[in-house]
């Protein structure tokens, strides 16, 4: 009997060994960037040939691995943009005092010398700190009627940049914003395919851009997994560390986040605190622990930082 109560401890203490030990077997400690967006908080109304402007501060973090940009433009009562009711144009400038040629380096219409004027809800474009400049002003007027609309401003990869070139001033002027931009608001919602190998762990970060505005100081970021379905015997364990952190020191046995429930479909919730100040962004790892035949997970992960 005491034999038996002897090894069944021993057999209970390896298990447990195993566990806290098994996440520190890590191959590769490089992080891949997951990109923010930027948006105004509150839906916009203008009146016919009224101007908004607002600005917005890139950064190298925000940006992640990528040099590109997407703007996308939503108007509820109009959402196909039929140019015979509301719709705005919109203009991206580097200059924040004026909306000139020389300044307007994007636009989401085609002139066309006022014959066949073309206008796109999205377009995307280069945004590679534009040469230095990674602040960008945007303003919109509105057309034909007036026009509630909202927008977002994304970081990522895309098929192919198409925007329009200033050629035409369908603003009226060029003049800028000055000190009465409106400063957008930053979240992020990345979300990827993650692959990784059984007792591998692969690591992901979010980090904010500064001088925007910023999510008041109680929020969460809320992360999920689920197997795909070419292969549902994947499973994961997933854990967070803040960015103040280092991705070697963030693991399943360090961290302020942590899910280790060897399962096909995970959630978790990282909170900013003060122990675990967030401002700076996140650390995401994933560990594989799965059934597959080949030992390799494939999930697909989905991070949302809401703007409260």
């Amino acid at each position: 009997m005491v034999f038996s109560f002897i090894s069944t401890l021993c057999i209970l203490f390896a298990i447990s060994q195993i566990k806290s030990l098994k996440v520190e077997h890590i191959k590769d400690t490089t992080a891949i960037g997951m990109p923010t967006t930027f948006y105004y908080d509150l839906s916009d109304s203008l009146q016919v040939s009224q101007i908004s402007y607002y600005e917005v501060h890139g950064c190298v973090g925000g940006m992640a691995s990528y040099d590109e940009a997407q703007l996308v433009i939503d108007i509820p009562n109009n959402v196909v943009w039929a140019q015979n009711k509301g719709y705005v144009f919109a203009e991206i400038s580097i200059c924040e005092d004026s909306f000139n040629s020389s300044c307007v380096i994007y636009t989401n219409y085609i002139w066309n010398s006022g014959l066949n004027i073309i206008v796109y809800s999205n377009i995307t474009f280069p945004w590679s700190q534009n040469n230095g400049n990674d602040v960008l002003y945007l303003r919109f007027i509105a057309v034909q009627a007036p026009t509630d609309y909202t927008f977002q401003l994304t970081y990522g990869q895309y098929s192919s940049n198409f925007y329009g070139s200033y050629d035409y001033d369908a603003f009226g002027n060029s003049y800028g914003c000055g000190n009465s931009c409106k400063l957008l608001s930053q979240f992020a919602k990345p979300s990827t395919v993650v692959n990784v190998a059984n007792y591998d762990t692969q690591y992901y970060t979010v980090q904010f851009c500064p001088n925007n505005n910023f999510p008041s100081t109680n929020w969460s970021a809320n992360i999920n997994i689920g197997a795909t379905v070419s292969k549902p015997k994947s499973a994961f364990e997933i854990f967070a560390c803040s960015a103040d952190d280092t991705v070697t020191n963030c693991k399943s046995t360090h961290n302020d986040a942590e899910n280790l429930s060897a399962t096909s479909i995970l959630s978790l919730q990282i909170t900013n605190s003060q122990k675990s100040p967030l401002v700076n962004g996140f650390i995401i790892g994933v560990y594989g622990i799965g059934g597959e035949f080949d030992s390799m997970n494939e999930g697909s992960l989905t991070i949302t930082v809401p703007n409260s």
